[in-house]
């Protein structure tokens, strides 16, 4: 079964449509005790040349819709479906972003290698499920691995915001 659907339309900042995009769904816990509704997620779809997209699989009630696309911020939306009403329209306008980038080095001064550098929100979402540790997007948390030679870390479609750094031995 498809279940229920919300559709709309992709563009970036310039209102140009956004082709393959990558689309996912899933329910928002109201009580993330609840074995009932545990995160799901929708079957993963992708919009076509004019931006345009139909996400299914929903169930009744709130829905957060994912956006991703590998030359944008990915976005996200909570929308409402209900059995036997027309399916909700959500839109979504993806921005570029900027760059993030440095380099990892040792308190000696030397590059750091076999890190891996964390980028976090220095404020979190309060509405995100804090059980919902299947969504690990830019809207969470990135990952970057340093360079192994000499200790520069990238990070690509960064949303505008502040941010915390950590690093990890890998």
């Amino acid at each position: 079964t498809e279940g229920l659907r919300a559709q709309g339309t992709i563009t970036n900042e310039d209102n140009e449509p956004v082709e393959n995009a990558r689309i996912t769904a899933s329910v928002v816990r109201t009580n993330p005790l609840d074995p009932f509704t545990r995160w799901r997620p929708s079957p993963t779809t992708t919009s076509d040349g004019d931006g345009r997209y139909t996400a299914i699989g929903l169930r009744p009630g709130k829905n957060t819709i994912w956006v991703e696309h590998d030359d944008y911020v990915s976005a996200s939306a909570v929308v409402t479906v209900a059995e036997g009403e027309k399916a909700p329209r959500q839109d979504f306008t993806l921005g570029v972003g900027s760059a993030v980038s440095g380099v990892a080095k040792y308190e000696d001064g030397k590059p750091a290698v076999m890190e891996i550098v964390h980028l976090f929100p220095a404020k979190r979402n309060e509405e995100r499920d804090p059980f919902d540790f299947a969504m690990n997007t830019h809207l969470d948390r990135e990952t970057a691995v340093v360079e192994p030679n000499d200790g520069v870390f990238f990070f690509e479609h960064v949303p505008a915001g502040e941010y915390l750094l950590s690093s990890e031995h890998s």
